[in-house]
């Protein structure tokens, strides 16, 4: 006599592990594209904040530029007073 019932409970039960494998690999993987994309986000963060201070610093640097183009030699009014 050959025992069907217990190799179909063998077929049942691989096909159920099958199942929660595929379960598992792919909430790993969403777990890792979530992870990329928060990264992702991340940089573009920092890349924007950089920005704006590179921004910032070169606006800084240009108005020191124009005023330490003044001749050294030009009389204003207040230095004209003393």
């Amino acid at each position: 006599m050959v025992d069907h019932g217990g190799q179909d409970d063998l077929t049942a039960a691989m096909a159920l592990m099958q199942q929660q494998m595929q379960q598992t690999i792919n909430a790993q993987e969403a777990a890792r594209q979530a992870a990329a994309d928060l990264a992702a986000q991340q940089v573009d963060q920092l890349l924007k904040g950089n920005q704006s201070q590179v921004f910032i610093m070169e606006e800084a640097a240009s108005e020191n530029n124009v005023s330490d183009a003044t001749p050294e030699g030009d009389n204003t009014v207040d230095d004209q007073q003393k």
